[in-house]
């Protein structure tokens, strides 16, 4: 997810890893999340559209150069994830590739996904199981390449943290880097909603898709 900037532009800080991300949605009725380096006030690299209709969520990567903070840039789409009512696999396109993200039937609240760029399994699992939003992603034999954390289950914003594992593959590769943010914000949303469920204390499944649209 490297920022192509303009030869005039004021240099960014290096990707050095762990590298830490920003995610934030004010509201989940604001129908929008965001992406940005750092903290709140860092550079924005995502925004994430919230819909009812397929796809369920729309990724688009920040516009370049750098826009100040407050100012919304123009962006692009680059992914986007569709839930399934039948099942609860979800259907994810980065940059046209396809992959799902789906239910780990051996562990209770997870998905997992295979990562193209490495060649085997990712999965993202609670890293404390009393905590809706305290995650990790793993592979299979336990390297943990990302961990997610916020203070709250029903938090407005959290921390999303790429560990060395990430910057070893390519210096950091772009791809994987997508395949992770991608399906980690896909697991927050779904999260927060289910957490959000609870508390009124109906049933629900791991996740709520009473919001897709008939």
């Amino acid at each position: 997810m490297a920022l192509n900037v303009p030869p005039d532009h004021p240099p960014l800080p290096p990707e050095s890893y762990p590298r830490t991300l920003d995610i934030a949605v004010s509201d989940l009725t604001d129908r929008q999340m965001r992406v940005s380096e750092g903290s709140k006030d860092g550079t924005l690299l995502y925004t994430v559209d919230l819909n009812k209709s397929e796809p369920h969520m729309v990724f688009h990567r920040a516009a370049n150069p750098p826009q100040p903070v407050g100012n919304t840039p123009a962006a692009t789409p680059s992914s986007t994830a569709s839930f399934r009512r039948t099942s609860d696999d979800i259907d994810i396109s980065i940059d046209g590739k396809g992959f799902v993200l789906a239910a780990e039937k051996a562990l209770r609240n997870a998905t997992g996904f295979d990562s193209s760029l490495l060649g085997r399994k990712l999965i993202w699992k609670r890293a404390a199981m009393w905590k809706v939003l305290s995650l990790k992603c793993v592979d299979e034999t336990g390297v943990v390449y990302a961990t997610y954390r916020t203070g709250n289950a029903l938090k407005d914003r959290g921390e999303l943290s790429l560990l060395e594992p990430c910057g070893a593959v390519g210096g950091g590769n772009d791809e994987l880097l997508d395949e992770i943010v991608v399906t980690a914000v896909v697991n927050i949303y779904l999260r927060m909603r289910t957490a959000g469920a609870n508390s009124t204390g109906r049933w629900w499944r791991f996740w709520d898709f009473s919001f897709v649209s008939t």
